[in-house]
């Protein structure tokens, strides 16, 4: 199926943007007893749609206005199937849709149209990141080489980001996605990182399962644990009510790290990474992930979430992990690391209404060496750059304490987001880049999305 830009910020939990919040998220829920229920039901009963994202249709769960419009675009593929009836609630509801669906790529005029040509959608986002107490960065210890982005080894630094989403159809079981993203830091250098950061082909098989092939950017559970750009490889996803995701891949052109050789960070690991995620009722997703690379030297983790959206406007949710790899037992002395997060989200800033805000509230723990690489999420580990190099993720390694964020819709598709993280080091180690006790950072950003 063919991936927006939002589709594809939200599954690159590590995407080098930071985007404010998953897509979503962003969106608002359509309201329980709204008549888009009724609608999509009547077409599933029919035939017409088999479900949103995953393939599903989960007709006693709340949606987002974005998952929704997913069922409608799907639906809109197939009117040669639809009787008078059904084609009059598809016109209906893609008009009730026709914001998130443009957002989306699809054509909302035009319903008869199956197949698409290659898409090109993205953002253009300008970052501002205040690091009370930058960390040693990677290259400083010999361990990488200079980011081609440049480093942010200075208290302030900007960041200006240009990604580009890609996906074409080649037929209704086989299609492409791609990730180009273009990134500069402003005020240090005019070095530029043009990267592909996604490039796989996927091929579905049956109804609920797929298999795909090249660059994968995983994201997986809530984001404490997951993998980083350049994963090259293979993934196999299946299931309904219960999605399965697996990965085995590849990452990294440096020798093996020993005690004598810890230049070599990525070491040409092969990782194998995988989630499970199912809703336990209407409110509540619950997730399983799991970390490893071949050795067991960095990652050996594991973690569980849950997601609670039971109370209007809120969203509750939290993520907890361990990492039983032996660098990561070494940087934490001798014992295996471990890290939460508990976030609770209020309302959200919506692309497509001016003027829609959120709120959010975090506390996260993670103990030294359990993120040692910062292949975690951005959107639950917020970090600024000078804490994620080389990965360039978010970072779930020493540090506790309190973020609060505020993001707000400026104008259409134009969201502005900030947040401030009052953290502290869990402890002083020797592997550890974060040498001072206070580990607080401020982050600020604008996002247009195309």
């Amino acid at each position: 199926m063919k991936k927006s830009l939002i589709v594809a910020a939200a599954s690159a939990t590590l995407c080098f943007a930071n985007v404010a919040l998953a897509a979503t998220d962003q969106f608002s829920d359509v309201p329980a007893k709204h008549w888009a229920y009724d609608a999509v039901s009547k077409l599933a009963q029919a035939g017409i749609v088999s479900g949103y994202d995953d393939g599903s249709f989960q007709g006693e769960r709340t949606l987002t206005r974005y998952q929704m419009a997913e069922i409608v675009a799907n639906a809109m593929t197939k009117t040669d199937k639809a009787t008078a009836e059904n084609k009059a609630l598809i016109d209906k509801l893609s008009a009730e849709f026709a914001d998130e669906l443009r957002a989306l790529g699809k054509r909302v005029d035009a319903v008869e149209k199956k197949q698409g040509p290659l898409t090109i959608d993205g953002f253009a986002q300008y970052r501002y990141e205040y690091t009370k107490n930058p960390r040693l960065i990677a290259e400083d210890l010999g361990l990488a080489a200079p980011g081609a982005a440049g480093r942010a080894d200075d208290k302030s630094a900007s960041r200006t980001l240009l990604w580009l989403n890609i996906a074409n159809e080649f037929d209704g079981d086989t299609y492409f996605h791609g990730i180009l993203g273009v990134e500069t830091l402003g005020g240090r250098t005019n070095v530029t990182s043009l990267q592909a950061w996604e490039a796989n082909f996927n091929k579905k098989i049956g109804a609920h399962a797929e298999v795909g092939l090249g660059r994968f950017f995983p994201s997986l559970g809530f984001g404490t644990i997951s993998g980083a750009p350049y994963m090259d490889g293979g993934k196999l996803s299946f299931g309904k009510a219960v999605k399965v995701n697996f990965y085995s891949v590849r990452l990294g052109d440096r020798s093996e790290i020993t005690t004598s050789n810890p230049s070599g960070i990525f070491a040409h690991r092969t990782y194998n990474l995988g989630d499970v995620k199912f809703s336990l009722d209407q409110n509540t997703d619950m997730a399983v992930s799991f970390a490893q690379d071949k050795h067991k030297e960095m990652y050996n983790s594991a973690a569980v979430g849950l997601k609670y959206k039971g109370i209007s406007d809120v969203v509750l949710d939290g993520e907890w992990g361990r990492n039983t790899a032996d660098f990561a037992k070494t940087a934490n002395g001798g014992s295996a690391p471990e890290a939460y997060f508990i976030r609770a989200k209020y309302k959200g800033a919506n692309p497509f209404v001016v003027g829609s805000t959120g709120y959010s509230v975090q506390y996260k723990y993670a103990e030294p060496g359990f993120d040692a690489l910062a292949f975690a999420s951005p959107f639950a580990w917020n970090a600024p750059l000078n804490y994620t190099t080389v990965a360039l993720g978010g970072i779930a390694d020493n540090l506790k304490g309190f973020e609060v964020g505020f993001e707000a819709t400026l104008a259409k598709r134009t969201i502005f987001n900030m947040r401030y993280d009052k953290l502290d080091r869990v402890k002083a180690s020797a592997q550890s880049l974060a040498t001072h006790d206070d580990q607080s950072f401020f982050t600020a950003q604008v996002t247009y999305i195309f």
